[in-house]
């Protein structure tokens, strides 16, 4: 069972020593949770020193768990369908609950006004070649609850996430395009919507799903009123203290992220009013910036 004491819960961590992974352990660690890290031991084998941490592959190690209790298990680097279910049918009887770090890219149809926990999430394809990110998150979801239930599984489906350590540089390549270069070219329109998750906010909502035992889905993502791909910009570069010196261009030509060709705008357009209704607290732009920015000076 859950214990009644949320500063004394059990949590087994798959990775964690990345990105978001790495601050959800920072902040679990803060709160009172007792960690388990169960990694390869390929990057951040130096963090953490204080919790118990058992090296392995979720493939073929996770028999290195085997009579450990934890109440509920958080899943940072769940991709392949089949390891996912391997996770679930491993530890079913060893947690509680099991906490899916999830993606928006699951949703089929990005062309959609609006995107919604209910909207239709992508099919698995039969041929290898025609897998992607989205489509194998989708069904690793469908893994999950199919093996455990659906009242032991809580899907979090995050948009872009941003902050330090952010192995994809996404957020960090508009920080420095704006601070360092003296002028580029946006391929979108300068009205497209922006979304993002500061990855502080995402894991303090995972642990405050933990601690008040959601289960479900929640789509994860901010901010709170809606914000054009201009006013983005202009946001950066005033708290960067550095002018816009950037022009849009409507074609789409390239990757710079955060654009997206008008099909694909429903990526930018997720009701996350379920999460905010849970508690879901959101940081200005400006504080994920300047966290950001000293992480990029720092590194």
């Amino acid at each position: 069972m859950i214990l009644n004491d949320p500063e004394g819960m059990r949590i087994l961590v798959i990775g964690g020593t990345r990105f978001l992974g790495r601050v959800f352990v920072q902040q679990a660690l803060q709160k009172g949770f007792e960690i388990t890290l169960f990694h390869r031991g390929v990057s951040g084998s130096e963090l953490f020193p204080q919790v118990d941490r058992i090296l392995g592959d979720r493939r073929t190690d996770l028999y290195l768990l085997d009579g450990r209790i934890f109440d509920a298990v958080v899943d940072f680097c769940g991709y392949d369908p089949q390891e996912v279910l391997l996770s679930a049918r491993e530890l079913s009887a060893q947690v509680e609950a099991y906490v899916f770090i999830s993606t928006i890219s699951v949703y089929e149809d990005f062309s959609s006004p609006v995107l919604q926990e209910s909207s239709e999430l992508q099919k698995y394809p039969k041929e290898p070649r025609f897998r992607s990110y989205g489509n194998l998150k989708a069904q690793c979801e469908r893994v999950l609850d199919l093996e455990l239930g659906p009242d032991r599984v809580l899907h979090l489906r995050p948009t872009i996430v941003v902050g330090e350590f952010d192995p994809t540089n996404r957020f960090e390549k508009w920080l420095r395009l704006i601070r360092d270069e003296e002028d580029f070219l946006i391929p979108s329109r300068q009205d497209q919507p922006v979304q993002w998750i500061d990855v502080h906010d995402l894991a303090n909502f995972t642990i405050s799903c933990l601690e008040s035992q959601q289960k479900g889905v929640f789509n994860v993502c901010g901010p709170s009123t809606k914000i054009s791909l201009e006013s983005f910009g202009s946001q950066i570069a005033q708290t960067l203290g550095a002018s816009p010196f950037y022009s849009f261009n409507a074609l789409f030509e390239s990757e710079l992220p955060f654009c997206c060709p008008p099909s694909m705008e429903g990526i930018f357009r997720v009701d996350s009013s379920l999460a905010l209704s849970k508690g879901l607290t959101l940081s200005p732009l400006k504080d994920s910036i300047g966290r950001t920015s000293q992480w990029m000076d720092e590194k």
